[in-house]
C-alpha cells in the first residue's frame, strides 16, 4: 500500500490519504477523480454510502474522521457521486450541485 492511501479492510476500498486543498463543484470533483492516474488505477467520487463508511462515530469533535489515518482533514464539505449534493464527514448534506465544496476522498477501483 502506498503511503498516500489508506485501505479499508471493513470495505475493501482504497483510499486517498489527504483530501485535495483546492475546493470544487460537483462537475469538477467528478472530472478531477476521474483523471487522477495514480498507482495505475481509476479513481471515482465515492457514493454516500462510502462515504459515510468513513464516519467515526467515537469523535467527540470534528472532523469525524479517523484522524490517525487521514490527518490534516478538514471538517468540511465533502462530495459524494449521489445526485443529493455534497456530503459532510458528519453525514450531512443538501448544498446545490454549484457551490463549490472540498473535492473527494476517493476510492480505488481495482483495474479488471
Amino acid at each position: 500500500m502506498a503511503s498516500d492511501t489508506v485501505l479499508d479492510t471493513q470495505t475493501g476500498l482504497t483510499w486517498l490519504r489527504s483530501a485535495s486543498p483546492t475546493t470544487y463543484g460537483w462537475a469538477e470533483a467528478k472530472s478531477h477523480c476521474e483523471s487522477l492516474q495514480l498507482h495505475g488505477a481509476k479513481w471515482r467520487v465515492p457514493s454516500t454510502k462510502e462515504l459515510l463508511s468513513l464516519i467515526d462515530v467515537r469523535a467527540t469533535a470534528a472532523p469525524t474522521i479517523d484522524v490517525a489515518a487521514f490527518p490534516d482533514t478538514a471538517a468540511d464539505w465533502f462530495w459524494s457521486a449521489s445526485d443529493v449534493g455534497p456530503m459532510a464527514e458528519t453525514g450531512d448534506g443538501g448544498s446545490p450541485r454549484t457551490v463549490a465544496r472540498w473535492s473527494c476522498l476517493v476510492p480505488m477501483i481495482p483495474l479488471m
